[in-house]
């Protein structure tokens, strides 16, 4: 039976709803608006959010498609040495093998998961430290197998593969050519490309709702588990390390932090999944138990972000959420605008806020925070605009491993532009150019999701992704592997709702 307060809740905004209706704002809006829809700007904007993807305009899917129809024989032979070997009959006869083969993908959700906690358990172990590359791997081969035995012929592509795929051949050409250390270089390399792989993996599986679903809810258990987590962190107010705060700063308290040991990028995650988890609750075709479940993981995740107090997390939800306000119904920023007045209200929020505008804060971040280390990169890019320093060479988390190459080195705090100054412009430009493709064609995946009824939903991605791409200009959100693979995880998640699958049967005959 539900509580006093929450229908006590519900009377409340139930009433403000009735007096928002009949008031000059809602008026006021409802005008705003119409002058929009019917302004050349407005037509000029829904013209370029409503171009669909065309996957023969695409030079990559004609490549794929020709090799496709080369190795057709191959495909065929495979297809028959496949379902005639004794080992595959005997594992499909198995009904466990057969679950835990289709659950080698949907693994990925628990990531975070295993990379943190088994390198706890596996500290001295140092096999553990390949077990990406070796699921990596194992992924493409359940990928592979699937493709070459597929009587649908489907042909898994996106907009963004091109994109991919030329920013991977500079990073590669860069790596080759560039950097006084080789096999410092290799590994800057993997660190860049390996885990962006996931995205051709997650958008290759994904061919059905019901395997979207499947993502999608994992991710959301896990996220939703460690914000879980870190409001216990808050509660027996587990200690954390001074340097997370300035020393001019009054304390702050904890600063939670869960599995991951970093408040940023706990706080990053969460602006990832929270818009997804909120535009699922506010789904009514729900079922009223599953609403309750993402009602609470929004909430937590809500709290977490905001007792992570990484001032980054927080612009990039902000963010996030005028953008997914923005593509839903723009209303909603009015109680955006007063959740983030309310926000102040918190002692240690606007003690974090107001810092920033303090002289102790400006005289701190040029004597060792992130002014000194920006004006240091853009030195450094100056030194070498065209070529950078070299991959893992400055900024991240392989040139922190070789201190004995790199004495002077620190994270940049600044993806962007540890990007520029480990690969000059010519990486810089191919990062842009990726982002920039997922951020127009995942509006108008955003835009195509609408005929589906998954508008809200892809707008929650939307919202997310583009929430970890702002926070990366203030954090190294990227030099995480699991950040990198959650984010083209939803990436992927969001092609699929706003494109779906196409069928090379009926490409073919265009090529």
């Amino acid at each position: 039976m539900p509580s006093n307060a929450w229908l006590g809740g519900s009377r409340i905004l139930q009433f403000l709803s009735i007096i928002y209706i009949g008031s000059w704002l809602r008026l006021f809006f409802v005008a705003a608006q119409g002058l929009f829809c019917s302004s050349v700007t407005f037509s000029a904007l829904n013209h370029f959010v409503s171009k669909e993807f065309q996957p023969l305009s695409s030079a990559t899917v004609r490549t794929s498609l020709i090799i496709s129809e080369n190795l057709r024989p191959l495909r065929g032979k495979f297809a028959v040495v496949y379902e005639n070997s004794a080992l595959v009959n005997r594992t499909q006869k198995s009904f466990l093998a057969g679950k835990l083969i289709h659950a080698i993908v949907p693994a990925s959700v628990l990531y975070v998961l295993i990379d943190e906690l088994g390198r706890k358990v596996f500290r001295g172990s140092s096999l553990f430290g390949y077990w990406d590359e070796a699921f990596l791997l194992l992924c493409f081969l359940v990928i592979l197998i699937e493709r070459w035995t597929d009587r649908e012929n489907r042909l898994s592509t996106s907009p963004i593969d091109s994109g991919m795929a030329i920013f991977i051949a500079i990073a590669f050409a860069h790596m080759i050519n560039v950097g006084f250390f080789r096999d410092v270089a290799f590994e800057g390399f993997r660190v860049v490309a390996q885990y962006m792989l996931f995205y051709f993996v997650i958008s290759r599986w994904v061919t059905t709702d019901d395997r979207a679903k499947t993502l999608l809810t994992g991710l959301l258990m896990v996220v939703g588990t460690l914000s879980v987590h870190g409001l216990l962190q808050y509660v027996f107010q587990v200690q954390t390390p001074a340097s997370w705060t300035d020393a001019a700063e009054k304390t702050v308290g904890t600063r939670v932090f869960s599995i991951v040991e970093s408040p940023n990028i706990l706080g990053s995650m969460m602006v990832l999944f929270l818009p997804m988890a909120f535009a699922l609750f506010m789904n009514k075709e729900r079922k009223p138990l599953w609403r309750l479940v993402l009602l609470g993981i929004t909430g937590s995740m809500g709290l977490c972000v905001l007792l992570t107090q990484s001032r980054g997390a927080w612009l990039g939800l902000l963010i996030a959420l005028v953008i997914f306000c923005l593509l839903v119904r723009p209303v909603w920023l009015l109680l955006l605008t007063g959740g983030a007045f309310a926000s102040l209200l918190v002692p240690t929020v606007y003690a974090r806020i107001s810092y920033m505008l303090t002289p102790q804060f400006v005289a701190s971040s040029q004597r060792g925070g992130r002014m000194l280390r920006y004006q240091t990169g853009l030195q450094m890019f100056f030194d070498r605009p065209f070529t950078g320093l070299g991959l893992g060479h400055f900024g991240g988390a392989v040139a922190m491993n070789h201190k004995d190459l790199f004495p002077t080195t620190f994270y940049m705090d600044n993806y962007w532009l540890k990007t520029l100054v480990e690969m000059g412009l010519p990486g810089l430009i191919g990062y842009m150019f990726l982002m920039g493709l997922l951020l127009v064609w995942g509006l108008r995946a955003v835009k195509a999701a609408e005929k589906k009824g998954n508008k809200m939903l892809a707008a929650g991605a939307m919202a997310g992704l583009t929430g970890v791409v702002l926070h990366n200009f203030l954090e190294n959100i990227f030099e995480v592997p699991y950040m990198v693979v959650y984010f083209w995880t939803v990436a992927a998640l969001l092609m699929y709702w706003g494109f779906g699958i196409a069928k090379a049967a009926s490409l073919k005959k265009d090529v």
